[in-house]
């Protein structure tokens, strides 16, 4: 591929102290040694980037107060403390949408940050994430849409062709219940379904030492297909809007789908 044809063009990025620290505390190897940086431009530059919550879960308080400071090390601590907060909502979402599925006997697949979180492959609190995706079998979709309606759940989106129209529950979680993965392929003519991936073995039974207890019949993605999704929903889908889904926080699923999780 020549460079005239490659759509993205980045500009050129100074590499300050703050970046080093930042990307190090975020992805390198814990005992990384650093130069010193000032703890408000370290914290302001892991908030833009999207992994100031994924720092402060990776990193001992007590390394994060001796290398920025007690009042920037605080700051990390509350963004870890919300993305907990966020995860909450959509636990209980999810426990919602698991009900309905478990009595209408519809079996159902959660995708990228949830799927990661579940999985044990996301750090614990340091995965944010803004909505609950979850892949159902096309036939049943309308069915668990409708069924959701009838409980906690109101329409705040709009319907995609890959996608239903985004749902929120009472207690803030976004659920959103996907019949394709665009641009995820088993079948070189098609994007995949849940039907596709689970004849070819991308799916299946979530691991015993998974901390939500479903009613109803999930199933987990495997390593693999988590990976292919990632690579498809940053680059392909949001690669030209960081800031609908922060390239920063897509290198993070890659890093803990490579090192971390058992599945």
């Amino acid at each position: 591929m020549s460079v005239g044809s490659f759509r993205f063009d980045p500009p050129e990025v100074p590499v300050t102290p703050a970046l080093r620290w930042v990307l190090a505390r975020a992805y390198a190897a814990g005992d990384t040694a650093l130069v010193e940086t000032e703890g408000g431009a370290a914290v302001e530059m892991a908030q833009r980037l999207a992994i100031a919550a994924r720092i402060a879960s990776l990193q001992a308080p007590a390394r994060l107060a001796g290398e920025l400071g007690p009042e920037a090390a605080a700051k990390l601590k509350r963004q870890r403390a919300l993305a907990i907060a966020q995860q909450m909502r959509l636990d209980t979402a999810l426990a919602e949408v698991d009900a309905a599925a478990a009595e209408l006997r519809i079996p159902y697949a959660p995708l990228k940050g949830q799927a990661l979180v579940l999985g044990g492959f996301a750090p614990d609190g340091g995965r944010p994430s803004s909505d609950l995706d979850l892949l159902v079998p096309q036939a049943r979709l309308d069915a668990l849409q409708k069924e959701l309606l009838r409980r906690e759940f109101v329409v705040v989106g709009e319907a995609y062709e890959h996608q239903a129209a985004a749902l929120c529950h009472a207690g803030g979680g976004l659920v959103e219940l996907h019949r394709v993965l665009p641009g995820v392929r088993v079948d070189p003519r098609h994007s995949a379904t849940y039907e596709t991936l689970l004849a070819a073995g991308l799916i299946g039974p979530p691991p015993s030492a998974m901390s939500f207890r479903p009613r109803g019949d999930l199933r987990l993605p495997r390593r693999e297909l988590l990976t292919a999704h990632a690579l498809v929903h940053a680059i392909a889908q949001h690669g030209l809007a960081p800031a609908v889904f922060p390239g920063f926080l897509f290198l993070g699923d890659l890093v803990d789908l490579a090192f971390r999780g058992s599945g």
